[in-house]
């Protein structure tokens, strides 16, 4: 009553994905509830029936969480038992009389059924948790193994990338300083054709004939270019570099997820490990 619904949503129904719920709410608009007169008929009660009320209610509405009859019984014996309130209770209707002996020994027994009830229930919860705990830890602990493996892995390639890229760098930056020089060497042999300015009484047609063979070489010159392009773009370097900086990245998000590991976020750990696993091994 207390979900203030004329359609009354189940435990159960409650607990499905979010989508089931919403298909479940539309069908229950045939199933009418009139929870204002269920709460009018319930403030109408005293306190202590209230208790009862709710223990038996809450039980029905979840049969899975026997606690809430022993609670609610237990605050009703607790209320009822309790030295200040016996005082008041003094010649009225809640004044404890042997008359009430007999309800009152049910209403006991009642909480040590379900206290008993709930403790089982805990039993098993406890023992669910602890096998899923050691199974988890277990999985953890190979995961870690192999993430360990291919961590070793990735930082040898990676120095062996560091290595290689040193190399080519050198050899690059020596290629340029031999470059440069060449272009000093020309530029004192030959300042006329580094500083060229096309002479305004310029006869092209003598000239003319040279076009073709230039033209020639410029192609061949871009073609050269286009290829040493494609293989720079295309190299293994690439992808071997790219592969490293995703993993590097799987584990810092790890890094970020294991110390506060628990249940909702083991999957997400578990699949940045199965992740690690699948681009440590193509990166091999």
């Amino acid at each position: 009553m207390w979900q203030l619904r004329d359609n009354m949503v189940t435990i159960h129904d409650f607990a499905k994905s979010e989508d089931s719920l919403k298909v479940v709410l539309e069908e229950a608009k045939s199933r009418r509830t009139n929870f204002e007169e269920k709460i009018e008929d319930f403030m109408e009660l005293n306190f202590l029936d209230q208790q009862i009320v709710c223990g038996d209610e809450g039980t029905s509405y979840n049969q899975l969480n026997p606690m809430i009859k022993g609670l609610y019984y237990y605050n009703y014996m607790a209320l009822i038992n309790n030295k200040d309130i016996k005082k008041l209770a003094r010649g009225s209707e809640f004044e404890i009389t042997p008359e009430k002996y007999d309800e009152l020994n049910d209403k006991n027994d009642t909480i040590l059924k379900y206290i008993k009830l709930y403790k089982g229930v805990e039993k098993h919860l406890y023992k669910e948790d602890k096998d899923f705990d050691k199974n988890s830890n277990s999985l953890t602990v190979d995961k870690d193994k192999i993430n360990t493996k291919l961590v070793g892995i990735i930082v040898k390639l990676e120095e062996k990338l560091h290595q290689t890229l040193e190399k080519d760098n050198d050899k690059i930056e020596g290629n340029l300083d031999k470059t440069d020089l060449l272009y000093q060497k020309i530029a004192e042999e030959f300042p006329g054709a580094i500083n060229y300015t096309e002479p305004k009484n310029l006869d092209k047609k003598f000239i003319a004939i040279w076009d073709d063979s230039i033209k020639i070489e410029l192609d061949n010159l871009k073609k050269m270019n286009n290829y040493l392009d494609s293989i720079r773009v295309n190299s293994k370097f690439n992808a071997l570099l790219s592969n490293v900086d995703f993993m590097n990245y799987l584990l810092k998000e790890n890094s970020n997820y294991i110390p506060f590991n628990s249940y909702s976020t083991n999957e997400v750990i578990n699949k940045i490990d199965s992740l690690l696993i699948q681009e440590g091994n193509s990166t091999i």
